[in-house]
């Protein structure tokens, strides 16, 4: 009966990769790893895309600096640090990027607000926001009411075979 062959470390497969970019012992390293860093990033991130998108970033970062890594050290706790980076990494740029969109919002309804001549801290509610806009749009000549599509109400009339007489009603 032949004995098992003796399975190479994490570790030793790590100083194989790092000393002659071994892609085998790279591909043991992943199919072991892949479905632990998953978890772990899933955890993190509480999402399925972005942990699948973060353990990828993770191996790439394993190549980059694989110089980094100390022989004779644990490959896991190495490995998981560069995981829980990426992770910490992806969540500072997913608020970076929604605090950019709010604030972008925001100012994007300051200056709607101020075209009307209103000044975002003087409404307590939309209903009061709504209303202003309002009362400046009664201000317009009745043919300088638009619809979204940019057509005033008289064309709109007429596109639907309305009479003459019931579009007059609007001027």
């Amino acid at each position: 009966m032949m004995k098992n062959a003796r399975v190479p470390s994490y570790e030793t497969l790590m100083a194989r990769f790092q000393a002659r970019l071994d892609s085998d012992a790279f591909e043991q390293i992943v199919s072991f790893y892949i479905n632990p860093a998953l978890a772990v990033a899933r955890q993190i991130l509480l999402d399925d895309t972005l942990a699948e998108d973060a353990v990828q970033e993770s191996f790439l970062r394993v190549i980059r600096k694989r110089e980094q890594y100390i022989p004779g050290n644990p490959f896991s706790c190495w490995f998981y640090a560069i995981v829980r980076n990426v992770c910490v990494d992806m969540l500072r740029k997913l608020t970076r990027e929604k605090e950019a969109l709010e604030n972008a919002a925001t100012s994007s309804l300051g200056r709607c607000l101020a075209s009307f001549g209103l000044h975002g801290t003087e409404f307590a509610s939309a209903e009061e926001v709504g209303n202003a806009i309002l009362n400046q749009n009664n201000k317009l000549p009745k043919e300088r009411y638009y619809d979204i599509s940019g057509r005033n109400y008289r064309d709109l009339l007429r596109i639907r075979h309305a009479s003459d007489r019931r579009a007059d009603r609007f001027h």
